[in-house]
This record gives C-alpha cells, sequence and structure tokens, in this order.
C-alpha cells in the first residue's frame, strides 16, 4: 500500500465514523422527542449543525465560531 492510498483509506475511515455518528446522534433525537422516521432527515441535518459548533481538542477547547 503506498502512502496516497494509505491517505485516503484514512480519510474514508473518518469519514464513515462520522457518518455513523451523526447517524446515532439523529436516531437519539428521533426517540427523545418520538418524533416519525419522516424527520429523518431534519434531525440528521441538525445533528450536523450541532456537531460542527461544538469545540473540539484541535481548538483547545474554544468554539469554531
Amino acid at each position: 500500500m503506498n502512502s496516497d492510498s494509505l491517505e485516503v483509506w484514512k480519510k474514508n475511515r473518518f469519514v464513515e465514523w462520522m457518518t455513523q455518528m451523526l447517524s446515532l446522534l439523529a436516531n437519539a433525537m428521533l426517540k427523545e422527542f418520538q418524533l416519525p422516521k419522516s424527520f429523518w432527515a431534519d434531525t440528521m441535518a441538525k445533528a450536523t449543525y450541532i456537531t460542527a459548533q461544538s469545540p473540539t481538542s484541535m481548538l483547545h477547547g474554544a468554539s469554531p465560531y
């Protein structure tokens, strides 16, 4: 495996992890608020927004905005 394919593999692994995490958050919101599955896309968008607005260790605890 050359270095380019290793980098692609690492990025794909992260994207798959992030997608799974967002899906879990969306499903948790559906369950918590007893929403029908037709709201799944809306809860997925909200989970993405919340995740994007949350502080990360790379920002040393600061908000991205």
